[in-house]
C-alpha cells in the first residue's frame, strides 16, 4: 500500500528493514533482501550478525550498522557489515555522529545519513542525495557501494 501511495505522489519507495538480534543490542539497517528470502530464514532474530552476514552474501544485500556509538552498542567491522550510519538525526539520543564518521572513514565503511524517524520531530533530520535518480533497490545498493552520496545533516 505504501508503495502505491508513494508512486501516486511521484516517489520511489524502496524496501529495507532494521534488524536487532535477540542476544545483542546493535541495530542494523538491511537493504536488498526480499520477503521470500525472509520467509525462508524465519529464525533470524535468534541468530547473530556473523550468521546473518554469511547467509546474505549471495543476495548482494548491504548491512549498515545504525548509530554504532550509542551507549552499550558495539561497533562492528567488515565482513559482517558494509557501512555505518554516520549521521543519525534523532535529537533524543547521543549517537556520537562525528565519531561514527571518523571510524567509517578509517575502516573504509559505506557512510549513510538518516533521520531515525520515530516521532514527528524526527522527520527529515537526515538523508542522502545521489548524483543520479534512484529507481530501484539494486540501483540504491550500487550507488551506496560505488558513488559517494551527499550526506544531509541537520543540527
Amino acid at each position: 500500500m505504501i508503495k502505491r501511495i508513494g508512486e501516486s505522489e511521484g516517489l520511489v519507495i524502496l524496501s529495507g528493514f532494521e534488524l536487532t538480534f535477540n542476544r545483542a543490542p546493535n541495530d542494523y539497517l538491511v537493504y536488498g533482501i526480499n520477503k521470500e528470502w525472509l520467509y525462508r530464514h524465519d529464525n533470524l532474530l535468534d541468530s547473530t550478525i556473523e550468521y546473518f552476514a554469511e547467509s546474505i552474501v549471495e543476495t548482494g544485500a548491504v548491512i549498515i550498522q545504525a548509530h554504532p556509538f550509542r551507549k552499550r552498542l558495539i561497533p562492528r567491522e567488515k565482513p559482517h557489515i558494509h557501512g555505518f550510519e554516520v549521521y543519525n538525526g534523532n535529537r533524543r539520543h547521543d549517537s556520537q555522529n562525528k565519531r561514527a564518521m571518523e571510524y567509517a572513514k578509517s575502516h573504509s565503511l559505506i557512510p549513510i545519513s538518516g533521520s531515525d524517524f520515530h516521532q514527528e520531530e524526527d522527520c527529515a533530520r537526515g538523508g542522502m542525495k545521489f548524483e543520479n535518480p534512484i529507481q530501484s533497490i539494486e540501483a540504491f545498493i550500487t550507488a551506496l557501494k560505488i558513488d559517494t552520496p551527499v550526506l544531509i545533516q541537520t543540527h
